[in-house]
C-alpha cells in the first residue's frame, strides 16, 4: 500500500519528497535496517564457513570448500526459482518464510555435525535468496511512490554497511570467544530480521 496518497497510474509523473521528510517516516528506518542485517547476514554466512568449520568442526578443506559453493549456488539459483514463482506465492508470504527459513538454517547450525551443517548451510543460501530482491521491488509499497527513490538509495548504503560491519563484528566476537560463536550470532541476526520484517509490516 501506498503510505503518503493514493496509487499513480501509469506514465502518471510522481511527485519526489526531500530526504530529510522520507527520513521523518519510522517505515524507512526498518527498511534500512532491515537491509543491513540482511546483507550482514549474508555475508558473514558466507565468509566465515570455511574458516568456521575447518577450524572448529574438523571438516576438511574439499568439504568446507563445498559448503561455501553450495551455499552461494543456492542463493543464486533460489533467486531464479523464487522470481519466477512470487506473484503466486504472495510477496509478503514469501519474505516471511524466507526469513523463518534463514532462522531455521542457523538453529540448525548450532549442532556440531557435518551432514546437519551442510544442510543448514544449503537451507541458508536458499532461504536468502529471495529476499533482497523481495524487499527492494516491495520498497514503493512500504514507503510509498514519492519516498520509493530516497528510501532505494539509503537501503542500498544500509546494505554496504552490513556487508562490512556485521562480518567484522562476527569475527571480533569469534576471536574473543572461539569460532563456535558464529552460531549464535546468526541465529540472533536472523530472528532481528524477522522481527523487524514483521513490525514494518505493522507501521
Amino acid at each position: 500500500r501506498l503510505r503518503d496518497g493514493p496509487a499513480v497510474g501509469p506514465g502518471a509523473e510522481v511527485p519526489v519528497s526531500y530526504t530529510h521528510l522520507t527520513l521523518r517516516l519510522p517505515i524507512v528506518w526498518l527498511s534500512i535496517l532491515l537491509f543491513l542485517l540482511y546483507t550482514g547476514v549474508e555475508s558473514t554466512a558466507g565468509q566465515w564457513t570455511y574458516t568456521w568449520f575447518t577450524e572448529a568442526r574438523a571438516a576438511s578443506a574439499y568439504l568446507a570448500g563445498a559448503m561455501t559453493s553450495v551455499f552461494w549456488a543456492m542463493l543464486t539459483a533460489g533467486r531464479v526459482v523464487f522470481g519466477a514463482g512470487a506473484a503466486r506465492i504472495g510477496v509478503a508470504r514469501l519474505l516471511r518464510l524466507s526469513m523463518m527459513g534463514t532462522v531455521l538454517a542457523t538453529a540448525l547450525l548450532l549442532v556440531r555435525s557435518l551432514p546437519i551443517g551442510f544442510v543448514a548451510i544449503a537451507l541458508m543460501g536458499l532461504s536468502l535468496s529471495a529476499i533482497f530482491p523481495t524487499l527492494t521491488a516491495q520498497t514503493p509499497q512500504r514507503v510509498g511512490a514519492r519516498h520509493a527513490g530516497n528510501v532505494i538509495g539509503l537501503q542500498s548504503s544500509a546494505a554496504s554497511i552490513g556487508l562490512a560491519v556485521l562480518p567484522g563484528l562476527a569475527g571480533t566476537i569469534a576471536a574473543r570467544v572461539g569460532l563456535e560463536a558464529l552460531g549464535p550470532f546468526l541465529v540472533f541476526s536472523s530472528l532481528l530480521m524477522l522481527l523487524v520484517n514483521q513490525l514494518a509490516r505493522c507501521v
